[in-house]
């Protein structure tokens, strides 16, 4: 018998890879999702979209292999529009309008639960859950929220950069405080709390999660992978400056500010700079090196091609709960340059190099690496291409420990 496991997302975080994950390994996953998910929806074909209730009309034809439905606050009015109004609270703080449609979000998806039955298993998202894992625990689920970043830590990162994107966190300490708060209770009513990285898990006990109740789960990656022979006759064919890619929000938080004055380190018929993002408050007025292209943002159809379109991946992250777009990278053969602080995705000197994201001229210093030496690409790059198959569904179910550990929780001890 499968297990049935209740996921709580709002938003589209990660392209619903956690439950997808789960539905792959033959549980039954219900996802309650709020109704700004419904385009993450393109990322899981054959998945039965619900308006508050299963409508076969609606079941993608022929795609039914995955045992997960889906009930969406679009099929509770009251509480769409309440989520809708919570983005436009007048003057209030860009965080209390955020953890206002968490407690919609989190008073929606407990009533769900409770109106639909036994679970074995409930999860969800960090900020989002509370109310939901309170009513999971009272049916005796095992619980689980899933911690996305280093929440308290990327605050005090922040003010260290002096950032005005400390305005998120409320313009007064008091927003900040109540938000945190909210995340303490979710870990402390939890029975375990999952990160998707060391990172992550290590800022977390720092802020008094206990290290037994952490669970490192690393985010699978559901993408196509291109072949190591369509990565060499692209390199055959490319010419010009070398061409290096960024994805991700344009802050400071990114390292937006330092990859910037990487940029400044080369000539533009050296080096090309690509960003990919929307720029955030802090990083309006930088001014921009006249080798550095702003694309904007851009749909997951688009940037299939932009990174098929450079040669070199940049993540600089100072704090990132793992950074998807670095296996995105890597499954289009681009060597990734990262930070420590963003998954432990990147092989130093094999799929990629760590740098010190403060540290400009060590940046500077991996990109030079493939401008001296362009047959290193074609050798990183296939080292990229094995790389982003150890975080594949079969791989994560199968290798990680983490996972093996949660296998109690979500079937039972026997399955230990």
């Amino acid at each position: 018998m499968s297990s049935r496991i209740v996921f709580a997302q709002k938003g589209r975080r990660d392209g619903l890879a956690y439950p997808r994950l789960w539905a792959q390994t033959g549980a039954h996953v219900t996802l309650l999702a709020d109704c700004c998910a419904s385009s993450a929806l393109d990322f899981v074909p054959g998945l039965r979209w619900a308006y508050g209730r299963f409508d076969p009309a609606r079941l993608c034809a022929g795609l039914n292999d995955l045992p997960m439905s889906i009930h969406s606050v679009l099929g509770s009015p009251v509480t769409a529009c309440q989520l809708y109004m919570g983005r436009h609270l007048g003057k209030a703080d860009g965080l209390d309008r955020h953890c206002f449609g968490d407690r919609v979000f989190g008073r929606w998806a407990a009533d769900r639960l409770q109106a639909g039955g036994q679970a074995n298993f409930v999860a969800g998202y960090s900020g989002s859950s509370l109310e939901f894992l309170e009513a999971g625990s009272k049916t005796g689920a095992a619980t689980a929220v899933i911690q996305v970043d280093a929440a308290g830590s990327n605050l005090d990162i922040l003010r260290g950069e002096g950032s005005r994107d400390c305005l998120f966190f409320g313009r007064s300490g008091e927003s900040y405080h109540k938000y945190l708060n909210r995340l303490r209770e979710e870990w402390q009513k939890s029975t375990v709390v999952l990160v998707n990285s060391a990172h992550t898990q290590q800022c977390l006990i720092t802020q008094g999660v206990p290290a037994h109740k952490l669970i490192i789960i690393p985010i699978p990656f559901f993408g196509e992978i291109v072949s190591a022979s369509a990565l060499e006759e692209r390199l055959n064919l490319a010419s010009g400056p070398l061409k290096v890619l960024y994805v991700g929000s344009v802050s400071i938080l990114k390292g937006f500010r330092y990859l910037l004055e990487a940029a400044k380190g080369f000539k533009a018929q050296e080096v090309v700079f690509s960003v990919v993002g929307s720029r955030s408050p802090s990083c309006k007025d930088i001014p921009i090196p006249n080798n550095v292209r702003l694309l904007g943002r851009k749909s997951r159809n688009e940037l299939a091609e932009v990174y098929r379109q450079h040669d070199v991946f940049v993540f600089p992250s100072l704090s990132d709960g793992f950074g998807l777009v670095q296996l995105e990278a890597m499954a289009a053969g681009l060597p990734v340059i990262a930070s420590p602080y963003c998954g432990e995705v990147v092989e130093n000197g094999i799929s990629g190099y760590i740098v010190e994201p403060r540290k400009p001229n060590d940046i500077c210093q991996a990109i030079g690496s493939y401008v001296d030496d362009r047959k290193e690409l074609f050798k990183f790059g296939r080292a990229a291409l094995d790389r982003v198959l150890r975080y594949t569904p079969g791989a994560i179910v199968s290798s990680f420990p983490g996972y093996r550990q949660l296998l109690p929780l979500i079937n039972g001890p026997e399955s230990a």
